[in-house]
């Protein structure tokens, strides 16, 4: 993922994605945590008709890659989620 300059604390940032497991989808500015503490922001999120669940794009820490399970904090429900490389679909 691309490398984008250093956020709060100095901790470097990049885009990733991200789909939820409900059909829930990401709003600009909710919380991503992994393990209870915050990692980044959702950028812009949807509901994706073709994978059927909530899809965003995120800025993320540099040290939370594809793979790992966060919660996207939406209004005070966690709701979980797998960072993904975009493009969601190949």
């Amino acid at each position: 993922m691309p490398s984008l300059p250093s956020g709060p604390q100095g901790r470097r940032r990049c885009c990733g994605g991200s789909w939820t497991e409900t059909r829930r989808p990401p709003r600009s500015g909710q919380q991503v945590l992994l393990d209870g503490t915050v990692v980044g922001h959702v950028s812009s999120g949807n509901f994706s008709p073709a994978l059927g669940v909530g899809i965003a794009l995120a800025f993320l820490d540099s040290t939370v890659g594809p793979g790992a399970k966060v919660t996207i904090d939406q209004r005070g429900t966690e709701v979980p989620a797998t960072v993904v490389k975009p493009p969601f679909l190949s």
